[in-house]
């Protein structure tokens, strides 16, 4: 990292798990000046007992913005803030830490090399049990509002795979299980993309056990990444040419992801260089949601 990437000064808006996540990954990468705002007190204690180093401010300061996902749960005022952002010149990224991920990195270096030629059809899947990550999940935003369709990474992945504009969405989802959540507890979505490329993404909140995984459809081939952990992971390679299936095991740490993005976004803020993932991509996966949740859901 530039040296004038470790010179900026950060502020963290929000000191929950992913506040406390990039506080640790900030310090690692070597940034000294870290600050955080959030009006639960217990919360900032919890954050600096951990990063001790993050000095706790009372109010936001203007500055470049890294926003976790999602972007929001409707479209309004999105294209307000990236006409404010520009008109300010300053740098918007959206955290979609899977497009940072080793192992998801790999498969789009796979696809981009023509492995299963033209890709036609993408399966994402992602579900876990939420009272077990929550145990409070009742009294989770999730639980009211968003619930399962807050799984926007795997969106995000299909929409990062395919790579060309949305067409269509159709979504299935609601409340299906004895979870007695308000909000949907599992959706199914298909996505149509132009160019003829199809995208079927589910997600719930009451698998056992948690998985998560990916697969790309070719004219040539397919690959599938399966993500065993957090951090390990499985990618099969098929091409029809050679009739073989080829297998990559590969491990990482879960917060490398997060010091990858963190660190793209700082040498981007630091250098004046475009944003690896701005507002306009995570607009995407808001559009997707947004669409889901106006179609009729299982009450």
């Amino acid at each position: 990292m530039p040296a004038t990437s470790q010179s900026l000064s950060v502020l963290l808006v929000g000191a929950g798990s992913i506040g406390r996540r990039h506080a640790r990954v900030l310090t690692a990468l070597g940034l000294k000046d870290l600050r955080v705002c959030d009006p639960n007190d217990d919360q900032v204690a919890a954050l600096r007992a951990e990063s001790p180093r993050v000095r706790p401010v009372e109010s936001f300061e203007s500055g470049h913005v890294f926003t976790e996902k999602p972007l929001s749960m409707s479209l309004d005022g999105i294209d307000e803030l990236d006409e404010l952002a520009r008109r300010r010149c300053r740098k918007v990224m959206v955290g979609m830490c899977l497009r940072f991920h080793e192992g998801q990195l790999r498969v789009k270096s796979l696809l981009d090399e023509g492995r299963i030629g033209r890709l036609v059809a993408i399966r994402t899947y992602c579900g876990e049990y939420f009272p077990a990550a929550r145990p409070d999940y009742l009294e989770a935003y999730y639980s009211k509002y968003s619930g399962a369709l807050d799984l926007v990474h795997d969106i995000d992945l299909a929409i990062w795979y395919a790579d060309r504009p949305i067409r269509t969405v159709k979504a299935v989802h609601g409340s299906y299980t004895d979870l007695g959540m308000q909000a949907p507890d599992v959706a199914e979505i298909i996505i149509d993309f132009e160019d003829r490329c199809l995208a079927s993404i589910h997600v719930d909140f009451f698998q056992h056990p948690r998985r998560r995984g990916t697969e790309l459809l070719g004219v040539d081939g397919s690959i599938h990444i399966r993500h065993i952990s957090w951090g390990g992971y499985t990618i099969d390679i098929y091409n029809r040419h050679t009739d073989v299936i080829e297998t990559i095991a590969g491990t990482s740490d879960r917060d490398d992801m997060f010091k990858a993005e963190d660190q793209t976004f700082l040498h981007a803020a630091a250098n004046d260089l475009p944003i690896a993932c701005g507002l306009a991509e995570g607009k995407k996966s808001v559009h997707v949601v947004a669409e889901a949740l106006a179609q009729q859901d299982n009450a």
